[in-house]
């Protein structure tokens, strides 16, 4: 009895401290541990069984269109620790038009082209490297890069520029104005660099000049009422120095006008016998271009590419542009954020072959009128991870053909319409690494703004050093750059919301991503029209 009421009072002094029972406190957690096991055990066993075969009881039904040859292994060895919801079934206004640009209801009545021909005007990338990467050889691409793009911006703005009219190609690289004051205004070719000191650019950071002989010189921009500066962008600068009797150190340089675009990126002038021939749209060609990933973050079951699929069946387009990464790399299945949590029993090899390109080998039977383009991404886990990348491998997907896996970037010309595919996040890493300003009469639009710097440099992706998820070979610069004016260029961005921008005549589309995480995305609807003055329209689609 001693012992018995001694536990009473033990109770009784644990409920007066805490208004409650050690008993009725553990009930709850008691009976979610249960609740818990009995879950766990349920999906242990539901990855353990041997899958069933189509057509016996209680198999899974086969997807229209989907040809999974399925062994008997499973696809997880255990559960995955992914808990996230899938709420790509649950999506909502499935086919919304959710952005138009050019395009008008009138345009999309013209019959489409029967004959569309596509080729392929940029070079494919030389072979990837990987660490490989020398000094010497990355200063000399930088001094490469720096001189070809000044003069090509001088040649761009000589003869409509005052400032540049009696400049000639040895003064730009002079490198007397970054050593010593000068009295008169002069000329410099340089890169944008950042500061010692500081990791990224933004709007509080010293802007800093670097010469072709690697002299490096602070810049005083207060007297430019707007510009958009980024990391490895090339300029040509006008320098006025009022204190020739000052040193080096005591002040920045007095940038009073500056020059960015190259030759590529400005519009070519179209003559009146020209417009007269184009008239007005006659007929269009319809593009469609998806960005992956192709699958939501809570499986690898890739209903999102069986989505793509239908709709593309249901309107046959001229051309299909499908861009990485197809295995994202970033997947929480396929890259988990603990080493222990990683349960796939399949190589990424499998996956990729029996998820997604067994799909895109019934739609490329079921259209044979339509060409397919394909581009790897650097987040691609079956791609080397260097970019540029040279073709994708799709096995015997690539004989059939009316499939053609190229480099990426590419441009493509579509019945003489020049549209650029980059698959590189290039508009999300000069947004994180940059500095603007916008003068009164400018709308402070600072997407379109870096869109006109970072294009108007004439590559693809023009920033440098470039961000670690690029995977940029900084050796090898010359396949990232445009080889002619484009009429569009795609540029899928993983945490920019979509946009349609009109810079110097090339229509810039960000389609988005397929899939966001675990819900639906977008993708771009293009009509291209050969015969107009303005070759481009765009419709920006939920999947």
């Amino acid at each position: 009895m001693e012992g018995g009421s001694d536990r009473v009072f033990k109770k009784d002094s644990l409920q007066a401290t805490f208004g409650l029972s050690r008993a009725s406190s553990l009930l709850p957690q008691r009976k979610r541990r249960k609740a818990q096991t009995v879950q766990a055990q349920q999906r242990r066993e539901e990855y353990s069984s041997p899958v069933k075969k189509e057509g016996e009881e209680g198999a899974p039904s086969t997807p229209d269109g989907y040809n999974d040859e399925l062994a008997s292994t499973p696809l997880f060895q255990s559960p995955p620790a992914v808990t996230m919801q899938d709420q790509f079934p649950m999506r909502k206004k499935s086919g919304e038009v959710v952005l138009k640009h050019g395009i008008t209801d009138e345009l999309l009545a013209l019959p489409v082209v029967t004959d569309v021909k596509v080729t392929v005007v940029s070079s494919p990338p030389p072979a990837s490297k990987w660490m490989r990467e020398t000094i010497r050889a990355k200063y000399d691409a930088e001094e490469k890069v720096l001189r070809t793009r000044a003069l090509s911006i001088l040649a761009a703005h000589r003869t409509t520029s005052p400032s540049l009219a009696e400049v000639t190609e040895e003064s730009i690289f002079n490198c007397d104005c970054y050593r010593h004051r000068q009295a008169e205004r002069c000329v410099v070719a340089g890169r944008i660099v950042v500061a010692s000191d500081e990791v990224k650019l933004n709007n509080a950071s010293s802007l800093c000049i670097e010469s072709v002989e690697g002299d490096v010189k602070k810049m005083n921009v207060t007297p430019l009422s707007s510009f958009a500066f980024f990391p490895g962008q090339v300029i040509l600068a006008v320098v006025e120095n009022h204190y020739p009797d000052l040193t080096q150190e005591d002040t920045a340089l007095d940038v009073v006008e500056v020059f960015t675009t190259t030759e590529v990126a400005v519009a070519p002038a179209v003559s009146a016998a020209t417009k007269g021939e184009e008239g007005g749209a006659k007929e269009r060609v319809p593009v469609v271009v998806a960005a992956g990933p192709f699958s939501s973050a809570s499986n690898l079951d890739f209903e999102p590419l069986r989505e793509l699929c239908k709709v593309i069946r249901q309107d046959p387009p001229s051309a299909v542009i499908l861009c990485g990464p197809f295995i994202d790399l970033l997947h929480p299945l396929i890259s988990p954020k603990k080493e222990e949590d990683f349960s796939l029993c399949w190589s990424f090899e499998e996956i990729f072959q029996k998820r997604v390109v067994s799909q895109l080998k019934d739609l490329v039977k079921d259209l044979p009128s339509t060409q397919f383009y394909a581009l790897a991404s650097p987040s691609d886990a079956t791609s080397i991870q260097c970019y540029p990348l040279a073709a994708m491998s799709f096995g015997d997907l690539s004989d059939h053909p009316n499939f053609h896996p190229v480099p990426s970037p590419s441009t493509l010309d579509i019945n003489g319409v020049k549209m650029g595919v980059c698959t590189v996040d290039t508009i999300g890493d000069l947004i994180q690494n940059s500095v603007t300003k916008f003068d009164d009469s400018q709308q402070p639009e600072r997407v379109l703004k870096l869109l006109q710097a970072g294009l108007g440099q004439g590559a693809f992706y023009a920033m440098h050093p470039a961000s670690a998820e690029a995977k940029i070979n900084a050796t090898d610069p010359l396949p990232l750059s445009i080889p002619c004016h484009l009429d569009a260029v795609v540029l899928p961005a993983r945490k920019i919301r979509f946009f349609s921008k009109d810079v110097g005549g090339t229509v810039c589309v960000n389609p988005e991503r397929l899939v966001k995480l675990s819900s639906g995305g977008t993708f771009a609807r293009f009509n291209l029209f050969p015969s107009a003055e303005a070759k481009v329209g765009v419709e920006v689609v939920r999947i």
